[in-house]
């Protein structure tokens, strides 16, 4: 497949025309784009008459996120190639810029912990709700975050919308693996999605069950071995409507306060523990770890 394609450009090229590829993302033409960066590293195969274009991307996502499919197409083929960047097409999965719809509350941020949700869930089910006027009297002042896509986590009660998302969590250190260290240095907030999707990508190459390049980051994070994990934070708009995490009014409410008006979020065990807390130290059975000193 590499040949024909070097041939249409080349033949392109001779003709003074430009050659339009069409290019897809995934496992599939890893190999491919492989051997065009070679043809172009050692055969001299030039792509400055070429123009190409994927027809998907993920929305919302920043482009340089690296499960978009910019990114993907960058890693692989257009960071290693002569290819004009004004002729790269990909559609633009950014979330448009819009002015705040509402004020709204960043109501909690925990570790996502499975066990303790499921105890205070049962406590505070057996209390009243909360006015909220009185809910109102515990605001506390905090930062701004970014969760602004719909998820299947998100819902509207008694008019009041909550939406939960999740940050990347933990210490850092010069011996930290690339992907941990970017994923902190990121600070980014993601909906549930956005971290499942990641099984699909590469985001944080070898680290698979048998060296594989992609595999669950929602329950292994950084893989075996990992002292990170995912934190939860629950925000809610007393207005109903879009909830815009750009705001820098966001106020903070001591506690998961939002169980009391009925919104409960539960996730698999694993979601809230770090791999390096795992059976095996998050790695497979087959690949039996030593002992050793777990720090936090």
């Amino acid at each position: 497949m590499a040949q024909e394609i070097a041939a249409l450009i080349k033949e392109k090229a001779a003709a003074g025309k430009t050659c339009v590829l069409g290019l897809a993302t995934g496992s599939t033409p890893i190999k491919l784009y492989q051997e065009l960066v070679r043809l172009h590293k050692e055969e001299g195969l030039s792509f400055k008459n070429v123009v190409t274009f994927n027809l998907d991307e993920y929305f919302p996502i920043e482009q340089d996120a690296p499960q978009s499919y910019w990114s993907f197409m960058h890693h692989h083929l257009f960071n290693h190639i002569d290819i004009d960047p004004k002729n790269i097409h990909i559609p633009s999965g950014k979330w448009p810029k819009e002015e705040p719809k509402a004020e709204w509350l960043l109501i909690d941020e925990s570790p996502v912990d499975y066990e303790n949700d499921d105890t205070e869930n049962e406590i505070l089910s057996k209390e009243p709700k909360q006015s909220l006027l009185s809910k109102m009297y515990n605001f506390v002042s905090t930062g701004s975050a970014f969760p602004n896509s719909k998820s299947e986590q998100d819902k509207n009660i008694d008019g009041i919308k909550f939406i939960t998302r999740y940050v990347y969590a933990g210490e850092t250190s010069v011996k930290s693996r690339q992907f941990c260290q970017r994923m902190m240095s990121a600070g980014k907030i993601y909906r549930k999605e956005d971290i499942i999707r990641m099984r699909e990508q590469i985001v944080n190459e070898g680290w698979g069950p048998k060296g594989a390049d992609t595999y669950d980051i929602w329950l292994y994070k950084g893989g075996g071995n990992c002292h990170h994990r995912w934190n939860k934070q629950v925000y809610a708009s007393f207005e109903g409507v879009g909830i815009d995490v750009n705001s820098p009014n966001a106020r903070q409410i001591a506690g998961k306060k939002a169980e009391k008006f009925g919104y409960v979020i539960k996730n698999p065990k694993l979601v809230s523990t770090r791999p390096v807390d795992m059976p095996n130290y998050g790695f497979l059975p087959s690949n039996p770890q030593p002992k050793r000193k777990i720090t936090r």
